[in-house]
């Protein structure tokens, strides 16, 4: 019998019934900004650099991050669509009831940041950059994270659904609970100990074999 995935309960953005439409002039954010009820769409935002810049309310819709160096930003109910955030720093960052949707996290740097409540569906996080996060309530599906560095995390209540995780690093971060059996991946970077009491299927345990120094015969 297949074993039952386990729902993270993950909370959508709750987003405010009106926003404010931005336009290309919008001004860049300054250090400890607040940025609310906003709505971004269609333009670049790659000039934007600014510590501890707070997002509360606010949609991104067709924007590219590109050069975006935003560290230790606040994200509280904010959705990002067929957005490119590829090799955008957002190291030490706190996302709250975010949702990525079909965007690009090609080297996003995401170190040291806390996501409570994050989806992330139909995204390419190649290379992305997850080294030190603290997860809980995060859903992934239909998503690629293909050498991804997720060195010495923390994944609590998440939920991996038809995710390619070929050469993700997961060194020292607990894959208890996690089930990797939707997800594509001939070779991952683990030890032991971090694959205790996660859930695989008949066809990958050939594949971790020699995690555990096993040689499978033929």
């Amino acid at each position: 019998m297949a074993t039952k995935k386990k729902n993270p309960g993950t909370s959508a953005p709750a987003m405010p019934s009106v926003l404010s439409k931005s336009d290309g002039s919008y001004p860049e954010p300054e250090d400890g900004q607040l940025v609310e009820c906003a709505e971004f769409a269609d333009m670049e935002l790659g000039h934007w650099q600014a510590r501890k810049v707070r997002f509360d309310g606010v949609l991104f819709r067709n924007v590219s991050f590109r050069g975006t160096v935003l560290p230790s930003a606040e994200f509280l109910d904010v959705i990002f669509e067929n957005c490119d955030l590829s090799n955008t720093d957002f190291q030490e960052g706190a996302l709250h009831r975010v949702a990525f949707r079909h965007c690009k996290l090609l080297g996003t740097n995401f170190t040291d940041s806390v996501w409570r409540d994050v989806t992330v569906e139909e995204c390419n996080m190649g290379y992305a950059v997850l080294r030190f996060n603290d997860w809980r309530h995060v859903l992934i599906r239909h998503s690629s994270m293909a050498h991804a560095d997720c060195y010495h995390s923390s994944w609590q209540s998440t939920l991996l659904e038809t995710v390619k995780l070929e050469q993700a690093v997961l060194s020292g971060t607990s894959l208890s609970d996690i089930d990797l059996s939707s997800c594509d991946f001939l070779s991952l970077s683990a030890e032991p100990e971090d694959l205790k009491g996660c859930v695989i299927d008949a066809s990958q345990a050939g594949l971790l074999a020699p995690l555990f120094g096993l040689v499978m015969k033929e």
